[in-house]
């Protein structure tokens, strides 16, 4: 990474799955791209583009480790009413509504599954650039 890098285009196709799964873990995949993501943010001084592919399994969700992801979109739900109604027609905000947990997964079809798990994944990812150093790249 290092000999070749930085990179204006990341393009990672995760043959496994980032989405929180009961059949592998996925924290492996998820501290290989804080490191990546570490090493762009204090590397690349242009403009480059992050492309994640992966596999969102409604059937086999590890639903303590999706609780633990779906945090900062929930906090942002119930602190912030433009988020929350833009969420609206994506998302029904039924599943924010649980004082059990952070979000009601149960509720969720598969295609609402997979944009729960598009939200709070980018999410996560503004989280780390909001942290980056340096700031604002």
């Amino acid at each position: 990474m290092k000999e070749c890098g930085p990179y204006h285009l990341v393009n990672l196709d995760f043959c496994g799955s980032v989405f929180p799964n009961t059949v592998a873990s996925s924290q492996e995949y998820y501290k290989a791209l804080h490191q990546l993501l570490d090493y762009q943010f204090e590397n690349q001084t242009s403009e480059w583009l992050l492309f994640v592919t992966t596999r969102v399994e409604t059937s086999v969700a590890n639903d303590a480790e999706l609780q633990n992801l779906c945090k900062p979109a929930r906090k942002n739900f119930d602190n912030h009413q433009e988020f929350a109604t833009s969420l609206e027609g994506l998302i029904p905000s039924e599943v924010f509504q649980t004082q059990e947990s952070v979000v009601d997964i149960t509720r969720l079809t598969q295609e609402q599954m997979v944009r729960m798990f598009g939200v709070a994944f980018s999410k996560w990812l503004l989280t780390l650039c909001q942290s980056a150093s340096p700031n604002g790249q």
